[in-house]
């Protein structure tokens, strides 16, 4: 009797520290990420609960990781649905609580058999998510699974990159080494590559600007496309017409290298020649130089009146050679016999070269001979000379006479 209650005593003290046990484990659970169905022991309002929004959430199940920065913060304890949409919810540790607004959470791969996590990118500065509250669909990403992408090709395709998957198979098969070794190699080639990459970490707010530099050029050759589509156009026409005319131009071309051939031949042994003749035109220009520098400050201030005395001399010069013979020469006659010429008018004489004789001459010409044959033997007088001019005719015509 005696060790049958020592038994059942001995058995209740096991169950009690079992029960014991488990509690313990319990609570350093609700602790850390809450007991399983959202049951919290101690202390009240321990956990705080997220659910979020998602498109697709296969392959996300029950006790999976929901990671921050690549740090575990807690897990999720359901999946459901809700409309067209897939609810999964969290539970996240009072630590890392409470996510903010704007947060994006994303379904990762943990290992390529298509093991899934949630991946929480929290934000700061906004409004808090309340325990129980939503990321909505909107701030979440789902990713595309690889049956997903397969089913989306048509079956030839599908076919044909089973084809390459496993010609790529029997490609690497048996390359285990050289794999390791080219891991090896890219190992090294990222420790040296860093270097030039801090270089050009130092150098963002000048990449930057390079950036934004050729945003601005791209956005003004958007701008300038119709007058880019123009000038290439133009280019076109240009290049078909230059293609058009190609038997001319090389016919230009042929001329041209014959003119040189010419102006070679004309010039072989005639050198001397051109250099003496430079050498002699160059002192003969120099004085045309001075002779015009001479003469430009003089003729400069008078071409007005030049321009009358030309326009008064014209009509005299037309009345010297007006009249012609039978056979059409001009004959040449004396300017003083015609009187609308023999002077100098402001304007010009309808008179003049019409052949009229003066009538003063006329009259003098028969007094003379009527005095010459009545008088013939009587001796002719002396003849006068004329006043010589106190000025200068050419400057008496220019207005430089006082």
């Amino acid at each position: 009797m005696t060790l049958r209650y020592a038994g059942a005593f001995k058995a209740g003290l096991i169950f009690v520290a079992a029960t014991t046990t488990v509690l313990l484990v319990a609570l350093l659970i609700n602790l850390n990420f809450g007991l399983p169905f959202n049951l919290s022991l101690w202390p009240p309002g321990q956990d705080y609960t997220l659910n979020a929004s998602f498109k697709d959430a296969n392959g996300v199940t029950r006790g999976a990781d929901v990671v921050i920065a690549g740090h575990p913060v807690g897990q999720v304890t359901a999946v459901g649905v809700q409309g067209n949409r897939s609810i999964v919810s969290m539970r996240i540790g009072q630590q890392y609580a409470p996510i903010h607004k704007g947060s994006i959470a994303r379904i990762r791969y943990s290992t390529l058999l298509a093991q899934k996590y949630v991946e929480l990118a929290p934000v700061g500065g906004a409004d808090t998510i309340p325990s129980g509250g939503t990321v909505p669909s909107n701030e979440t990403i789902t990713p595309v699974d690889f049956d997903q992408f397969l089913s989306a090709l048509d079956p030839q395709t599908r076919q044909r990159l089973q084809v390459v998957i496993q010609q790529l198979g029997t490609g690497v098969d048996g390359q285990q080494a050289t794999i390791n070794d080219l891991l090896d190699q890219l190992n090294g080639l990222a420790v040296e590559s860093q270097p030039p990459l801090d270089t050009f970490a130092s150098h963002e707010d000048n990449l930057d600007h390079i950036v934004t530099n050729l945003s601005i050029t791209s956005d003004r050759l958007a701008q300038s496309h119709d007058n880019l589509g123009q000038l290439v156009t133009s280019a076109n026409d240009v290049n078909g017409r230059m293609a058009d005319q190609n038997a001319s131009l090389a016919g230009l071309i042929h001329h041209l290298a014959n003119v040189m051939t010419d102006f070679n031949v004309t010039l072989d042994g005639n050198e001397q020649n051109l250099h003496d003749t430079v050498v002699l035109l160059d002192p003969l220009i120099g004085q045309l130089n001075v002779a015009f520098g001479t003469t430009d400050g003089y003729l400069g201030p008078n071409l007005g009146n030049l321009r009358k005395g030309f326009t008064q001399l014209s009509p005299e010069g037309e009345s010297a050679i007006h009249q012609k013979d039978a056979n059409g020469n001009y004959l040449r006659q004396y300017l003083v016999v015609d009187q609308g010429c023999d002077q100098l008018n402001p304007t010009y004489n309808p008179q003049c070269g019409n052949g009229s004789s003066n009538p003063e001459h006329e009259s003098g010409a028969s007094a003379g001979s009527s005095q010459s044959s009545s008088s013939s033997n009587s001796p002719s007088p002396t003849p006068t000379p004329s006043p010589s001019p106190s000025c200068d005719p050419l400057l008496q015509l220019l207005g430089k006479c006082q």
